[in-house]
């Protein structure tokens, strides 16, 4: 469940990303929305770690 919200969440960050790329003046919400893009990403390969992790513990 985590795993389905985090990448719809990063799709959604990385739509904002692209949407204020097109608009100018919004260099402030361009770089605001890419720093939660990375932030999803490393939080998504922390979780995938963690899983994998407790998978190997439990085999």
């Amino acid at each position: 469940m985590i795993h389905v919200i985090t990448r719809s969440t990063k799709r959604y960050y990385e739509a904002k990303v692209e949407e204020a790329g097109k608009v100018p003046g919004l260099e402030y919400q361009l770089q605001e929305a890419q720093e939660d893009v990375a932030m999803w990403q490393a939080q998504s390969e922390d979780y995938q770690k963690q899983r994998d992790e407790e998978r190997e513990r439990t085999d």
